[in-house]
């Protein structure tokens, strides 16, 4: 076997050309983008909450399990009456002081970040893109130079 040591440098410098490599550095975050993104996050959470509550709650008045926790509380109160918008009202003010708090936490921790980095540096993120290697004017797919037709049916799913 004859190794020819230039031809295995050329393949190394051409499998480097498909494979790049990014640092970045993550310095900061800005603390306005960072309200804004949380505040979202929260009240997109706290309305999903709320609407799966909802449909629970309708779900188990349906069922009667709402009545009979009502008449099993009723035994030991006699005051005590469930009343759904009231449930309803209050989940909705105790999720906006939640949302309003994890917010507030969520801006904190991200100045903190801020001030940390300034000291330490950073997070360095490293992304790789790899590219398999291919013959020049050929189709990775199926290994001939001919494009392939597009595909106009319709599969089981519709799409």
């Amino acid at each position: 076997m004859v190794v020819i040591p230039g031809l295995r440098l050329a393949k190394k410098k051409r499998m480097q050309r498909y494979a790049q490599r990014r640092y970045q550095t993550v310095r900061r975050a800005d603390l306005w983008s960072i309200l804004k993104v949380s505040v979202w996050l929260y009240l997109a959470v706290l309305i999903t909450v709320l609407v799966a509550g909802t449909m629970l709650w309708w779900a188990a008045s349906t069922a009667g399990v709402v009545g009979n926790v009502e008449q099993f509380v009723g035994v030991h109160n006699n005051t005590f009456r469930s009343l759904s918008w009231n449930v309803l009202l209050t989940s909705t003010v105790i999720g906006l002081v939640i949302v309003c708090t994890l917010t507030v936490l969520t801006v904190f921790a991200a100045g903190f970040y801020n001030l940390v980095t300034e000291l330490l540096g950073g997070v360095e993120v490293t992304v790789v893109e790899r590219e398999e290697p291919t013959e020049q004017g050929r189709d990775p797919i199926d290994g001939t130079g001919r494009p392939q037709p597009a595909s106009h049916s319709l599969g089981s799913d519709g799409r």
